[in-house]
């Protein structure tokens, strides 16, 4: 098995949106250098593909996809509590990009085509903002 794809449906069984998640590497000279200080010395470090994310044209405009790429962070910071991920990556097509910066990935340097970004996301980042919004939900 390379992936493990999520399927968004809408009653009775059509489906509107996906997202596959597997484990990849990251070449560390794609990263910044204040990402990869305390980090082990290795070439690549581990993390984890967002392979494909999509939204059936009918469904867009719905916040279907932040939904998906919501679940999709969940499931890749419970995922590092027992892989050695630190990352999140995807290949964003041309316009996607900026669908991706706005939830705090980046570009890699160097690695993209003339037709994807190459993205990450540290998933520290994002372990952070939901211990932050746990504490604030407890002190309600």
């Amino acid at each position: 098995m390379f992936g493990v794809t999520y399927v968004c449906i809408c009653p009775p069984a059509h489906v509107i949106g996906f997202y596959t998640i597997a484990t990849t590497t990251i070449p560390r000279s794609g990263l910044p250098d204040e990402l990869l200080k305390g980090l082990p010395k290795y070439q690549d470090i581990p993390a984890i593909l967002l392979g494909r994310l999509a939204v059936d044209q009918k469904a867009q405009g719905k916040n279907i996809g932040e939904l998906l790429l919501s679940h999709c962070l969940d499931i890749c910071v419970h995922m590092t509590k027992f892989c050695g991920a630190r990352f999140v990556i995807t290949d964003a097509y041309g316009q996607m990009a900026g669908f991706y910066e706005k939830y705090g990935f980046s570009k890699i340097e160097g690695t993209g085509n003339l037709v994807t970004a190459k993205m990450f996301l540290d998933l520290k980042v994002v372990r952070a903002a939901y211990d932050l919004k746990k504490r604030e939900a407890m002190a309600n």
